[in-house]
């Protein structure tokens, strides 16, 4: 398992041929919803049916155990510098778009690497976690409501911050729209309404990195401490 991880350390190819094999005898178990090929997994999420996303969301992949090893130990190998090795757990800085959740563990990665490798592509997927290894920035949108304001054409006032109105019907939604706002979305709150859209970036920190600011910052008073850090205050720059 070592040597393969090794190999596929330095080798964007050999990783995605490693995710090429899991998805060739992969398949996915959604539970209720039933079991689906890679392929199937694709045509669902990309569907725009609220029903098959969650299913894809909460499908996982059954693998072969070995190859599934070797997938972890290559994560494992790749993203080093951010792994927390007693708890086996990668920091995730992303929490506000993952419902708080602040770190993986490695099992829990894996399985959602294989999921976007076959909704992507194994060369997709395998570029992305390299690229987060080399902490290239991660770009995002955040979108916010906004009252007493309309506009009858979208406003570029800059390339990362825009001011549009949202559809005036159903059928307008676009795919990525939440299925909550899809769901209420002939409610007032959101027909036709004027919506601030900011674009974010963010990377990958390893948590030796993080534990060093915190401890210069003096947020961390010793780095044995079990409670977590106050994240605010590093974020802001703010010190006790």
């Amino acid at each position: 398992m070592a040597a393969i991880a090794t190999e596929i350390k330095n080798s964007h190819q050999e990783f995605a041929d490693l995710l090429n094999n899991i998805l060739q005898a992969a398949t996915f178990d959604a539970g209720k919803w039933g079991k689906y090929t890679p392929a199937q997994i694709q045509q669902l999420y990309f569907s725009g049916n609220d029903m098959s996303i969650t299913a894809v969301h909460s499908a996982k992949s059954l693998v072969n155990d070995q190859l599934l090893s070797a997938l972890a130990e290559g994560v494992r190998s790749i993203l080093s510098a951010y792994l927390i090795s007693d708890e086996d757990s990668i920091p995730n800085k992303l929490t506000p778009l993952m419902g708080g959740v602040t770190k993986l563990e490695v099992s829990r990665f894996v399985q959602l690497l294989i999921l976007a490798a076959a909704i992507l592509g194994p060369f997709r997927a395998a570029q992305m976690l390299l690229e987060w290894a080399e902490d290239k920035p991660i770009r995002y949108w955040r979108h916010i409501l906004l009252d007493g304001i309309s506009v009858e054409q979208p406003l570029d006032l800059n390339p990362s911050v825009r001011i549009a109105s949202l559809p005036s019907s159903s059928d307008q939604i676009p795919l990525h729209v939440p299925s909550s706002v899809r769901f209420h979305y002939s409610d007032v709150m959101y027909l036709g309404k004027a919506k601030l859209s900011l674009e974010y970036e963010t990377t990958f920190l390893s948590y030796s990195l993080m534990a060093q600011d915190l401890c210069r910052k003096g947020i961390m008073k010793r780095m044995n401490e079990s409670e977590e850090p106050n994240w605010n205050e590093l974020i802001l720059g703010k010190t006790p």
